[in-house]
């Protein structure tokens, strides 16, 4: 049907009509000769003239139509051309900014993406680009504005010491590793301490390959009271002479000038010692709360007339609770989280994160009790059963919340509640199996608590799992090493790994 109806001979109007109307009252046009016309005449106004045939079109007509309808073709070509010449100058100018926008667009997307393809390739890039000029640029700019004899003690001198890579500085994929979870699961509890009133001094081997070193120096940047010192011994008794075994030229970051001031004000107040591992990290308000129980307990009464100490008094703190991170499930059930798995954990023992030693003046370190940190406990009363009276006791932090976290994982020397894939044993997590509901909650208080994210949980658990062969490799070869853990256990362990790796991701 055609757009509009025939018009029924109401030529006059043509512009409202289709072509296909048109064509219709062509078609129906009647052309046959009239009576007159075939009598030889015609009705006319002047009388009847000549007969005259309907007039019809010839080829030259139609090529006169054709030539007319070409011309009028290549006069709208040539006003087309005109009005496009004739365009503002501006909108060829957009145009070519608009390509210019583009073009660049593009440029930084691809490269945008190859920086996150490398990301994920070395999990440590993140904050390597973060820190990068800090260890340089930070060193020389910031010490020069830093006086170590301005910092303010508060009462106690606070050391916390920690060991990575020593008398193993060539193991590179083991190294990486224990970069990875010193970064995201030890570094950033440290910085998020509600008190910075403490000296935190990082051990490394003084042969650390090249690659790891300049890895650990972005990652720490430059904070005076954070320590890299290259050094194999691990000396304790920060008030006693050579408490400081390096010189300046051994410390990689930091000030030294600061580690010299804390010696000299540990001659003439608190002191509190603190083991922590690369691994492993403490909650937030863990300085804040052990200088103030210490400024409480081991406030040392001096006679005032024989001016003589009456009673030298120290205390040992260690964690009630602490969570554990697991790279697999702690219980059997499939493996449905890409950044692990969290586990509340109390114990009688002392683990070692948060060990500390606190003695006050008149005591010295060796006072204190030795041996290993899981003997402790049964060494020494609670200091809840002496009622505080007799500080020579043992003092327990993370009750009302997990006091420290432990990332268990095969980059340890000892293998003990690890789990990764099918090998580990669960049966030590039967009695939290309760905890498989609450792994929300768990986040949520670890990233409130520590800092730690899941977002970079889930890329030092993607990093162990890419390379978990090549870093068991390393840690088998590393076992039996000089400060290194020798258990027939870890050993027997770490070949499963290497044998038969778990396939999950």
């Amino acid at each position: 049907m055609p757009p509009y109806p025939p018009s029924d001979g109401n030529f006059h109007n043509r512009e409202t009509m289709g072509a296909n109307d048109i064509l219709a009252v062509d078609v129906h046009q009647d052309c046959s000769p009239t009576n007159a016309e075939k009598d030889g005449s015609r009705s006319s106004p002047f009388g009847n003239t000549r007969r005259r045939l309907p007039i019809r079109p010839t080829k030259s007509a139609t090529v006169i139509t054709t030539t007319h309808s070409k011309q009028k073709q290549k006069t709208k070509r040539r006003r087309r051309i005109k009005e496009y010449n004739e365009k503002p100058l501006a909108l060829n100018i957009i145009l070519g900014f608009t390509l210019l926008f583009l073009f660049c667009y593009a440029y930084v997307s691809y490269h945008t993406y190859a920086l996150l393809r490398n990301h994920h390739k070395d999990p440590s890039s993140s904050q390597i680009m973060q820190n990068q000029t800090l260890s340089e640029q930070g060193k020389s700019s910031s010490s020069a504005s830093f006086a170590a004899e301005d910092w303010e003690f508060e009462g106690v001198v606070h050391v916390i010491q920690t060991r990575l890579m020593q008398f193993q500085p060539n193991l590179i994929n083991l190294g990486l590793a224990r970069l990875e979870f010193f970064r995201v699961f030890c570094l950033p509890t440290m910085l998020e301490q509600t008190s910075q009133n403490f000296l935190w001094i990082i051990r490394t081997d003084p042969a650390l390959n090249t690659l790891l070193k300049t890895k650990l120096l972005d990652m720490i940047g430059y904070h005076p009271n954070i320590l890299l010192v290259a050094s194999n011994a691990n000396h304790e008794g920060w008030r006693g002479h050579g408490a400081i075994e390096f010189n300046a030229s051994h410390v990689w970051a930091g000030s030294y000038d600061l580690a010299v001031h804390f010696h000299e004000a540990a001659q003439t107040s608190i002191v509190l010692e603190t083991r922590l591992d690369a691994d492993d990290g403490l909650h937030s308000y863990f300085v804040e709360n052990i200088q103030s129980q210490a400024l409480e307990y081991l406030d040392t009464s001096i006679d005032s007339v024989d001016n003589v100490i009456v009673e030298p008094k120290w205390m040992v703190w260690c964690a009630k609770s602490h969570l554990e991170w697991q790279h697999s499930s702690p219980w059997h059930h499939t493996n449905n989280t890409k950044y692990g798995y969290l586990v509340g954990v109390k114990k009688k023992d002392c683990i070692t994160p948060g060990l500390t030693m606190g003695y006050g003046l008149g005591a010295i370190r060796s006072d204190l009790p030795a041996g290993h940190h899981s003997k402790i406990h049964s060494s020494l009363p609670s200091c809840e059963d002496t009622n505080r009276n007799n500080t020579h006791c043992l003092e327990r932090f993370g009750v009302d919340f997990p006091g420290a976290v432990r990332a268990r994982s095969p980059t340890s020397a000892g293998m003990k509640r690890v789990i990764i894939g099918k090998y580990g044993n669960r049966r030590e997590y039967k009695a939290a199996i309760n905890q498989q509901s609450i792994q929300e909650m768990g986040w949520e208080g670890l990233e409130r608590g520590y800092g730690i994210t899941r977002s970079e949980a889930t890329v030092a658990r993607s990093y162990l799992t890419q390379h978990l062969v090549e870093i068991c490799e390393e840690n088998l070869r590393g076992q039996c090493t000089k400060g290194h853990s020798c258990k027939p256990s870890s050993v027997k362990y770490l070949k499963q790994l290497i044998n038969n790796p778990p396939l999950e991701g």
